[in-house]
């Protein structure tokens, strides 16, 4: 098979309605026709399988059938560029808001997003967090070069995003309309530990001039907030491992 064949045989794997590639040939044409019929489906439930593992939250609240729905339609849209399956789906929350019947719902991007920065921490690389050792004559590490664990994650959404993704997790009723209130939520992966937190506005804020490498002296001159309220909320992030020396 030469390399117009493969491009040919892939294009035709995520076609709604594909012909048979030309070059493929059995005793009959019915029968050539209907082996790559059952081979395409298999990729396309293959594909679909593995979104519905990455997003089981997402899944749960769409409900099985227009999950399946919305995971074939961003199949045919969008094939993987890796045969690594665990690494397809990028990009799915943002796909969902064009299906007019959940646009007005962009929490369930920001649950989609979610799920997705999980997975990209679990799998991204190790790095030993920053730990300050504390110096009575220089307080040194206030100097040190800070940046984001490499699996650190962000998400600023303007939903209970991590109270709507633990009532799904634990099987407990969705947030109220007077408790919709928007959360920061922060994932990241020190020494192999996933983990899954909510932050405060303030901690977010301290948290961004980090991505692109600080000082922890640095922020707290630039914040906005007194020190009585800055100092202890940076210290929890450092405390949990989200920083490490650039």
């Amino acid at each position: 098979m030469n390399m117009y064949d493969q491009r040919q045989f892939a294009r035709a794997l995520t076609q709604s309605a594909p012909e048979t590639p030309c070059h493929l040939f059995s005793g009959k044409a019915r029968d050539v026709e209907q082996r790559f019929d059952i081979y395409r489906n298999n990729v396309r439930a293959a594909r679909i399988s593995a979104l519905r593992q990455v997003y089981p939250v997402l899944d749960r609240l769409l409900g099985e059938r227009y999950f399946t729905a919305v995971a074939a339609a961003f199949v045919s849209s969008q094939p993987p560029t890796s045969a690594v399956l665990h690494c397809y789906g990028d990009g799915l929350g943002e796909f969902l808001m064009s299906f007019p019947a959940v646009a007005q719902m962009p929490w369930l991007r920001d649950i989609a997003d979610l799920e997705r920065a999980r997975l990209k921490a679990f799998h991204a690389a190790n790095q030993i967090p920053f730990k300050p050792i504390p110096d009575d004559s220089a307080l040194s590490w206030l100097e040190q070069p800070l940046a984001w664990h490499p699996s650190l994650a962000l998400l600023r959404s303007t939903s209970p995003l991590l109270r709507i993704w633990q009532s799904q997790i634990d099987q407990l009723p969705m947030p109220r309309a007077e408790d919709w209130q928007p959360e920061n939520v922060l994932v990241w992966c020190p020494q192999w530990q996933l983990h899954t937190e909510r932050i405060s506005s303030l901690q977010a804020d301290l948290l961004a001039p980090f991505r692109s490498g600080s000082t922890l002296s640095q922020v707290l001159a630039f914040s906005s907030e007194d020190d009585a309220e800055a100092i202890p909320a940076l210290a929890e992030l450092v405390a949990w491992g989200c920083l490490c020396p650039a």
